[in-house]
């Protein structure tokens, strides 16, 4: 039996290992494209700003990119060489934004004449690239919860996967422990270290599979800050535009707008980070690596994500033990007593009878049939609160985004601070997306000793 599943295990891995960078590069994109849809909007977006290098605007742009590097580079003519390719640089953007306004400016008076209509046009030129913003920072935050489902998926396989690496883990040191004689137990520790190489293998391959993952968050970061800096520049130009109109300054265009910052706070569990390993893990099945096929794709569809902490709590109505995973014989995180709060995190569709929660910072399972929305009785009750109750903190891994009570007055600010939003948005989702990778990390982590 055990050499049927040491070659069983074996054929598995070596299957796993079939065609090296190129495989994994393979791998690497399906983790992408996990959350393809959702993406679709700034791919698209992309294509279509690269696409308008032949158009009108940007051949103005392209002249006088041109006149102003010559410019810059005329004016610092004996300087040293770093000297005048930073001012040749410089001259070539601020042209390049002028050839690239003047052709805009020629667009518009084609429609009208009058100063007032076009500032009016301009302005609302400038409005609509706000709105087209803001369905952009929609499209961040539909890939980022996209991102949290692949996270928990994969972090369901890296608790099973690791529960059972202990269990084999065990039955070796059980089979070692048995052997009746000198003789037998070289055997079996021989058998006992190849079986563990084996083993070795596929949690290393778990590994690889976190960096997938963690690569195409940092994919999606990139593909975020290319679009938005477009948006960028587009709104900047707009701005000049206005300023020529009605005779004033960018600067008085973008009025307070000019020092709107979001402010990204990190999540709570990258702030405190230990520099935690993974060892193990795969990112389509909720089951363990070594129980599954070789053959069955790593990328499955994802299921939906598990909701957030509620708020009220719920209350244990039996003592109870938090498990790693949902069945009787998974590892013990904890032993919660009769009357204990947790946070529910949803019900698991592949064991109905358990509830996945969180508590004193572990995520677990509870049967469900042991939660209730009120304590029992005979348990002590939490005190009766006598101030308005604090809004419930977000999860460890969330980032937040904090805003300046800023009203926007004209079209450009309401661009320019829908842009900056949209940066904050990216950066959040994506410390977030890192932060959850982390606590799933940790999680399996915590899977130690036997079952």
């Amino acid at each position: 039996m055990r050499r049927r599943l040491s070659v069983a295990l074996l054929a598995s891995t070596c299957l796993l290992g079939l065609g090296g960078e190129a495989q994994a590069q393979s791998k690497g994109d399906e983790a992408i494209k996990v959350c393809e849809s959702q993406r679709a909007p700034f791919v698209q977006m992309r294509a279509r700003n690269r696409e308008i290098i032949g158009g009108r605007v940007v051949t103005g742009a392209l002249v006088g990119a041109l006149g102003g590097a010559l410019v810059g580079n005329a004016a610092t003519q004996g300087q040293s060489s770093d000297t005048r390719r930073t001012a040749t640089i410089a001259g070539a953007l601020l042209g390049g934004i002028a050839g690239g306004v003047d052709q805009y400016l020629a667009a518009k008076r084609e429609i009208t004449q009058d100063a007032r209509e076009l500032s009016r046009l301009i302005d609302t030129d400038a409005r609509g690239t706000a709105s087209r913003i803001e369905s952009m920072i929609t499209s961040i935050n539909a890939t980022g919860d996209c991102r949290q489902r692949q996270i928990a998926v994969w972090e369901q396989r890296l608790v099973a996967t690791r529960t059972e690496y202990v269990r084999r883990e065990a039955a070796r040191a059980e089979a070692l422990a048995a052997a009746p004689d000198d003789k037998t137990r070289r055997a079996v520790q021989g058998a006992n270290k190849r079986e563990a190489q084996t083993d070795g293998r596929v949690l290393a391959q778990m590994k690889t599979e976190e960096a997938l993952i963690k690569a195409a968050i940092n994919d999606d970061k990139a593909l975020f800050n290319d679009v938005l800096q477009y948006f960028e520049n587009d709104i900047l130009a707009i701005a000049e535009a206005q300023a020529r109109v009605e005779g004033t300054s960018t600067a008085s265009i973008r009025g307070p707008a000019e020092t709107y910052v979001a402010e990204v706070i990190p999540p709570a569990i990258l702030a405190s980070n230990s520099g935690v390993g993974s060892s193990s893990s795969a990112f389509g099945s909720s089951s363990s690596a070594f129980g599954s096929p070789a053959s069955q794709p790593i990328l499955a569809s994802t299921p939906s994500a598990p909701p957030l902490p509620a708020a009220p709590p719920v209350y244990l109505q039996a003592a109870t033990q938090l498990r790693a995973t949902p069945a009787p014989q998974g590892a013990v995180l904890a032993s919660l007593p009769l009357g204990a709060a947790v946070q529910n995190l949803g019900a698991t569709e592949e064991a109905p009878a358990w509830i996945k929660v969180e508590h004193g910072g572990k995520i677990g399972y509870v049967l469900a049939a042991r939660i209730g929305v009120a304590p029992p009785a005979g348990a002590k009750r939490p005190p009766t609160a006598t101030a308005k109750a604090a809004p419930p903190l977000p999860p460890v891994w969330q980032a937040q985004v904090r805003r300046p009570n800023v009203k926007a007055a004209n079209g450009q600010q309401a661009a320019l601070m829908a842009q900056r939003d949209a940066y904050a948005q990216a950066d959040a989702m994506t410390l977030s997306a890192l932060g959850r990778l982390e606590m799933a990390v940790r999680q399996g982590n915590q899977v130690a000793g036997p079952p």
